[in-house]
């Protein structure tokens, strides 16, 4: 991945950071927040969640983890962040292959990550 792609995937990252925390949630994040990167530490998807992690951390004043959760192509870390208690505190650092290139390659997946299905498995993070 070259420096500029980075540096616009953090750009746009801390933008969409930016936005969330116009909302009027006074009393949101009351506790730390989950980032799941479904592949291993040390990997470009992991960069860049620890890179936003960071100042996510610091501008929500709670401790922003990730968490890695390495295996078939992101399906296994994917699958975790489908089935974990939607309460705002944890966020998947996915990608289009975990959202676009599985739906081809998988087709029994466990979830459906395709937006505009009825079953979809995914809500987008918004303003309340």
């Amino acid at each position: 991945m070259s420096a500029r792609k980075v540096f616009l995937t953090v750009l746009a990252a801390l933008g969409m950071i930016g936005i969330a925390l116009s909302a009027n949630a006074s009393d949101y994040p009351t506790g730390p927040i989950t980032i799941i990167v479904p592949f291993s530490a040390g990997g470009p998807t992991d960069v860049i969640a620890r890179i936003v992690a960071d100042p996510m951390g610091k501008t929500l004043g709670q401790p922003v983890q990730i968490e890695n959760i390495p295996g078939a192509g992101g399906t296994k870390g994917t699958t975790r962040a489908k089935n974990v208690e939607p309460d705002g505190y944890t966020i998947i650092m996915g990608h289009m292959g975990t959202h676009a290139a599985a739906v081809s390659l998988y087709p029994h997946l466990p979830m459906t990550p395709k937006r505009t299905s009825p079953r979809s498995d995914w809500r987008r993070v918004r303003r309340s």
